[in-house]
């Protein structure tokens, strides 16, 4: 990635796959971060939902001829479920391939195999599948 791009800024390993939606994301939330105007930032999200509209018209149809506007991606845990415009947990997803994983780290130190667990929907399931397996679920 050239110096000063949005994978350099979000310091993403050497290798990984940047979608150019991804990408775009990534530019807002730089944006966001360095305090960019409110213009400038919407400016960028404007262009990061074009994209995911785009990018969602020319995938394949489901049902009825319907067009699916989630993504379904195999992240660190299995698969997940998400919505591309939540812009934080999107961008988490699609530059990363995963999403609160300090938590997972503390949480680890409290979920061993056999115990029973209760995820309250703070997030959309993305921890589920994580606890699961640390319970060992047969």
């Amino acid at each position: 990635a050239a110096a000063g791009s949005p994978k350099d800024a979000l310091m993403l390993p050497e290798g990984v796959g940047v979608s150019t939606c991804g990408h775009l994301a990534g530019e807002v939330l730089l944006c966001i971060g360095a305090k960019g105007s409110k213009e400038e930032c919407g400016m960028k999200r404007q262009r990061h939902w074009e994209c995911v509209r785009d990018d969602t018209q020319q995938g394949p149809e489901g049902f009825n001829g319907h067009r699916g506007l989630n993504r379904l991606k195999r992240y660190r845990y299995g698969y997940i479920l998400y919505n591309p415009f939540d812009v934080y947990f999107a961008i988490a997803m699609e530059l990363y391939g995963e999403w609160s994983e300090l938590e997972m780290k503390v949480m680890r130190n409290y979920i061993f195999p056999g115990d029973t667990v209760v995820e309250a929907g703070v997030h959309i399931g993305s921890l589920t599948v994580a606890f699961a397996q640390l319970v060992q679920v047969q």
